[in-house]
């Protein structure tokens, strides 16, 4: 296991700042996943850590030593990539144990690792085939064997399982998680799958144009953003947004009008300081806080798409003044295209942001 500290860590290629002074400390033993859009500079902040891409600025520090202009070779770190990058003409043992063997590691020993690395990940029946008799997911634990042998401080993983179908991305993201459990390694892990931020991550680190937006638990983001953006990216289906204005203050909680709603005020108790009557803002709510309402508490909408996947299904309805809401549906009803419905949305579950994006 190991820490990592990273301290005013900016990259610049040319003119463009792709991090802009970031500053992440990560413990023993962590599952660390960077999420962003793709050109937030996630991939490029995993290849500054793995000594692949040079530091234009700033520190990067492994269990307090200083390894900011390092070689790879000297971190101590295994990094698994996108695109397995295996010696087809090398057998899986062979491709285990390449790095073991160019480092002079006796064979008795490498192979002995070589089979610990092939046990903890079910490898043991392919030993003799090359890659191209070897199925994505099986291709891919090929890659994490041949870090594992290593025994690194630090196991990085940039989108090891973009490559993959739907069944083999769930497969191989359940024996990650088990082999950090196993490992009890430091991981730090770049993904732009919602699921496998939200699954594996002890904390997950929310990136935009190199910037770090907020840092938390995936529940914390999910539960309580920091601002429009995170609250936008974390969770699937997205957030719901509209625009609104503050129309009431009270002790706890202010009373908002949302014109693409609706006539009439919509209370929200989840602020955390009380603007001005008269402010512009943006309301964000979660297709689970809406609910099927009586005429006479809820607004209308029409139903458009029904997406059914089982235990829940998703309504993409819209109602008349315009507003398109993303709505769960726990209780299986027999939702029809068309159909004119009344819903209700959870006052405690409602986040209003400034215009500037932050939450208030």
């Amino acid at each position: 296991m190991a820490t990592l500290v990273l301290q005013k860590v900016e990259k610049h290629f040319d003119s463009v700042q792709i991090i802009q002074s970031l500053d992440l400390s990560v413990e023993h033993g962590e599952f660390i996943v960077f999420v962003g859009p793709s050109g937030c500079g996630k991939s490029t902040l995993l290849r500054m850590i793995a000594g692949l891409e040079p530091v234009s600025s700033g520190e990067i520090r492994i269990d307090g030593n200083d390894v900011t202009n390092l070689p790879p070779v000297d971190r101590n770190v295994a990094m698994v990539f996108q695109n397995y990058a295996l010696y087809p003409h090398m057998t899986v043992e062979e491709n285990i144990g390449f790095g073991l063997r160019i480092a002079g590691i006796p064979k008795a020993q490498r192979r002995e690792k070589v089979m610990e690395a092939a046990r903890i990940l079910k490898l043991e029946p392919y030993l003799t085939r090359k890659p191209k008799a070897l199925s994505g997911g099986q291709r891919q634990r090929v890659a994490i064997g041949r870090a594992i042998v290593k025994k690194p401080k630090l196991f990085l993983f940039d989108e090891p399982l973009s490559n993959l179908d739907a069944e083999l991305r769930f497969q191989t993201r359940l024996e990650i998680a088990k082999l950090h459990q196993d490992l009890d390694a430091t991981m730090i892990y770049v993904t732009h799958d919602q699921v496998e931020a939200m699954t594996l991550a002890d904390r997950i680190v929310v990136l935009r144009s190199g910037c770090i937006e907020q840092i938390g638990t995936p529940m914390d983001l999910y539960a309580d953003p920091a601002n429009v953006f995170v609250a936008g990216f974390v969770g699937s289906p997205k957030m719901n947004f509209f625009d609104a204005r503050i129309s009431a203050v009270s002790e706890d909680s202010v009373s908002v009008k949302i014109p693409t709603i609706g006539p009439g005020d919509y209370e929200c108790r989840t602020l955390r300081s009380r603007p001005a009557v008269g402010t512009e803002v943006t309301l964000g709510i979660r297709s689970e806080h809406i609910g099927e309402s009586s005429p006479e508490r809820g607004f209308p909408a029409t139903i458009g798409i029904v997406e059914r996947l089982g235990s829940v299904s998703y309504a993409y309805v819209e109602t008349e003044h315009g507003a398109r809401l993303t709505i769960e549906r726990r209780v299986q009803r027999d939702d029809h295209i068309g159909s004119v419905m009344h819903f209700r949305m959870m006052p405690e579950h409602i986040f209003a942001f400034a215009k500037t994006g932050e939450r208030l």
